[in-house]
């Protein structure tokens, strides 16, 4: 029994995560929306999207501004992303080469640095110049929302 109400309450946390996802990627591809707008593109209730929204704009991740123009010409509370404010810092680490970029939640590129090695590199000095690369890049990040590592083919 105990199995169950484990593996259900998973469940219920990834469609909380999914809806959560489902919303911020909407508000990545409007300049500002309305939660009755949201909940026509997603079919999610509208106390159900008013619920996700909050969260969101707890964790400052969407603000409210001003009014849109809703259906039946009635005005809503528009939303959109912080997205200047919530950045990501992404590794990207091939057999040759590895990136390492800054860029926000609506995928605007802040800085990114490529840096070459050679097979004949001690993987100790690679990891080390990665590192020193990484701490400036999140020193010098105001608000870091993620971190993103991606491994390319065999290292």
């Amino acid at each position: 029994m105990d199995k169950i109400k484990e593996v259900a309450g998973n469940n219920t946390n990834d469609l909380v995560e999914m809806n959560r996802s489902a919303i911020v990627r909407i508000l990545q591809q409007t300049d500002g929306c309305s939660r009755a707008d949201i909940a026509k593109m997603t079919g999610l209730t509208q106390a159900s999207v008013t619920k996700i929204v909050a969260v969101l704009i707890e964790m400052g991740i969407v603000s409210e501004v001003g009014f849109v123009r809703g259906s039946g010409n009635r005005r809503s509370i528009g939303l959109r992303l912080n997205a200047e404010e919530n950045l990501v810092i992404g590794v990207k680490f091939s057999r040759h080469v590895f990136s390492i970029g800054v860029f926000d939640i609506c995928g605007k590129n802040y800085t990114k640095q490529e840096t070459e090695f050679g097979l004949d590199e001690f993987a100790e000095d690679v990891l080390a110049e990665m590192k020193n690369k990484f701490m400036n890049c999140l020193i010098n990040t105001k608000t870091l929302l993620q971190l993103e590592w991606q491994y390319l083919g065999l290292i």
